[in-house]
């Protein structure tokens, strides 16, 4: 029997089921994975494409013998997946809960307050996940609470944090993500594959080095083409693309050069595309991708004012990045580009400076573009000093913090405002769709 059910959250879009085809959760499958490597079976299961009723999860939960459930849990989702653990508990009282994932990691105080939620795991999960399973499993005797770190819970209504863990240096020490079950008709037919972890930027309104840490650290190139080949092997006849969700896959480029040669070598010869940054990519490095396989690559470029990219230490300069996208045009490889509109220091001009560089990208390069509205998810640095910066947030419920709606007000704009600058372009969105793909890893790794 399996002791673990771990859940995956939805967020609104997913639910619609827009966006998320080609999504399985690899942090939970990640966890998963580590525990099963360690005796701990487990179930999970993805709300995006498998929502039980409560009488049915109930059910799976008594019926398997299941005594933990961990969620994974967004900004936009927590206030419901709260409320299940609520019902969950009191249907089932021994059953411990616990959260982890992106809103757990950056706000664990609104987490651990309700007395539903047992445990709340900051950061990556799959360590200090082991640790509580088998802390719990030997009645804390083994491993007393206070030795796991990144663990916070809340003893006689004492709020108790534990330290910081430290990040897992050594990603090729994690086992390859077990696909069966997660696949067939469920995902379709493009695959994410995660090479690393980390970013190094500090832009104001992201929370990804809060989340994994501000170094990059990668598999070994080798460790990720034999994900490939095993993909290869177990789903051959339904994968057409592969899509790498690493924050910045063009990082180091001597690894992006290895990783074409393996693709060569072992026949592994799937479409694939990537996200990358403007500034760290080149001409040599797009004529090597575009000849080894790549379908697309994601730019965020966030704004058409030079002076706002500064200001949210975006930096990245235009005039690269038009130089950048014109010569992936001249190679015909196709190009998607982020963009958001009410920045802190926005005003009309330069949401409008956006709007006309928009119109630029797609008329003259074809560009498909995705355009979404600032939301200062908590953890970021936007968030935390958003009183100074000048935002006023609209809603103070967690599930109005959506990308598709606007949702911050300042003294150079309103939400009428940043409504009517998306009007003016919203015939030059999403033409080709490529954005699309890229709309949930980029987004909820903040919310």
């Amino acid at each position: 029997m399996k002791e673990i059910l771990l859940i995956n959250m939805a967020t609104p879009n997913e639910r619609a089921n827009v966006f998320s085809y080609f999504a399985p959760p690899l942090g939970i499958l990640s966890i998963a994975a580590f525990l099963e490597l360690f005796g701990h079976p487990c179930d999970v299961i993805d709300y995006c494409h498998e929502r039980l009723d409560l009488n049915l999860l109930v059910q799976k939960i008594t019926k398997q013998q299941i005594t933990i459930v961990g969620f994974c849990v967004y900004t936009l989702n927590v206030d419901e997946a709260m409320g299940l653990a609520k019902y969950l508990k009191k249907t089932i009282p021994n059953l411990v809960t616990i959260f982890g994932g992106p809103h757990a990691s950056l706000d664990s105080a609104y987490c651990i307050r309700s007395r539903y939620v047992d445990y709340v795991l900051i950061g990556e999960g799959e360590s200090a996940m082991l640790e509580l399973v088998e802390a719990i499993g030997s009645g804390f005797s083994l491993i007393p609470l206070s030795y796991i770190d990144g663990l916070c819970m809340n003893q006689s209504r004492v709020y108790i944090n534990n330290p910081a863990r430290k990040l897992i240096l050594d990603l090729d020490l994690l086992p390859i993500v077990k696909r069966e079950g997660y696949y067939a008709e469920k995902y379709k037919n493009i695959i994410n594959v995660s090479s690393s972890r980390g970013c190094p930027a500090k832009c104001i309104y992201c929370a990804c080095s809060a989340l994994a840490g501000s170094r990059y650290r990668v598999r070994n190139i080798e460790n990720v083409v034999l994900e490939l080949s095993y993909l290869k092997n177990r789903f051959e006849e339904r994968i057409n693309t592969i899509y790498f969700i690493d924050d910045t896959f063009t990082v180091f480029k001597q690894r992006v050069f290895d990783f074409l040669k393996l693709r060569s070598k072992y026949r592994l010869c799937y479409n694939w595309r990537c996200e990358s940054r403007i500034d760290v990519i080149d001409k040599e490095l797009i004529d090597s991708i575009q000849n080894g396989g790549c379908i697309a690559i994601h730019f965020g470029i966030e704004s058409g004012s030079q002076e706002v990219l500064e200001k949210i230490r975006k930096r990245i300069n235009l005039r690269s990045a038009m130089d950048i996208i014109s010569y992936c045009f001249s190679k015909r490889l196709p190009v998607c580009c982020y963009f958001i509109l009410g920045h802190y220091c926005d005003t009309i001009d330069s949401m409008n400076d956006t709007c006309n560089l928009i119109k630029e990208l797609a008329e003259r390069y074809d560009v498909d573009v995705s355009l979404y509205f600032n939301t200062p998810y908590p953890g970021t640095y936007q968030y935390q000093h958003r009183d100074e910066l000048g935002i006023r947030l609209t809603s103070d419920s967690y599930s109005g913090f959506l990308v598709y709606v606007p949702l911050i007000e300042t003294s150079e704009f309103t939400l009428d405002d940043q409504r009517r600058c998306y009007q003016k372009v919203a015939k030059y969105l999403n033409i080709h769709n490529f954005g699309m793909v890229g709309l949930l890893e980029e987004h909820t790794k903040t919310s």
